[in-house]
């Protein structure tokens, strides 16, 4: 079974993702450039009913963004697949089926987690009055041991994204094999950075405030731009990963449609 070589394949995510800004914005601006207009409806201090609903709004349309716009980065990376940027915003059944397995493998790692919690804390509450405090290391462990195990799963979306058939959740578990720790740590090392950029983001935004209409706008949807681009470089890296794996086990990857 193949290892994903985790270093290259980081620089790999990174340097397409920022080597291809031009790509991005094509994919993802009509997305950002909609929460701007939508941020418009808070900057202008409008009724709270408006206000609400434009809330309500946003949320569904970045939603929507936020499960386009991954499918298509997999697409331009693993089938080199080119799309406009109006024809970005389309939603249909492949991005139905995407979204279905972004909750299915959620469910899956998140549920793995939470029953690992719930084993190791009852574990680690009998063993308490002899180890302390230390105990807690217990559920801590157990917690990232089999978020490693079940990140295995995620290898499903690259599969999906290209139209893999057949049992697509099995082939993801069985090419991610020895590969649960480097998964998380791609994960964890691609997020990183953005959310320390979120970070300062939103301290500017309070540092600044809203001196023009259109300019809170833009300062408030600058987040989701810091968003978009930590989605593209986890792709990239999710994307490298299986192409990787896949390469190592061929006759595991059934073809696309």
């Amino acid at each position: 079974m193949g290892k994903i070589e985790v270093w290259g394949t980081l620089g790999a995510a990174y340097g397409f993702a920022f080597g291809n800004l031009g790509r991005f914005l094509r994919l993802s601006g009509a997305w950002l450039a909609g929460s701007i207009g939508f941020n418009v409806l808070f900057v202008l201090h409008l009724p709270l009913a408006v206000r609400l609903l434009g809330a309500l709004g946003m949320a569904l349309f970045l939603l929507g963004g936020l499960i386009a716009f991954p499918l298509a980065w997999h697409r331009l990376i693993l089938l080199g697949e080119e799309r406009g940027i109006f024809a970005a915003l389309r939603f249909g059944r492949r991005q139905c089926r995407f979204l279905t397995y972004m909750i299915l493998t959620s469910l899956i790692v998140g549920l793995s987690a939470y029953l690992a919690l719930i084993v190791a804390g009852s574990i680690a509450a009998a063993v308490r009055p002899r180890l302390g405090t230390a105990a807690i290391i217990i559920p801590a462990v157990a917690i990232l041991a089999m978020w490693c195990l079940a990140s295995r799963v995620t290898l499903a979306l690259p599969a999906i994204a290209v139209d893999e058939a057949g049992a697509v959740l099995r082939h993801a578990w069985r090419r991610g094999r020895g590969n649960g720790t480097r998964l998380v740590l791609g994960w964890v090392l691609c997020s990183l950075p953005f959310i320390v950029a979120s970070d300062v983001l939103h301290a500017l935004q309070v540092r600044l405030g809203e001196r023009t209409v259109l300019g809170g706008a833009v300062v408030g949807a600058l987040p989701f731009v810091v968003e978009f681009l930590e989605a593209a470089v986890t792709v990239g890296f999710l994307s490298r990963a299986y192409q990787q794996l896949a390469a190592a086990a061929p006759d595991e990857a059934p073809s696309a449609d």
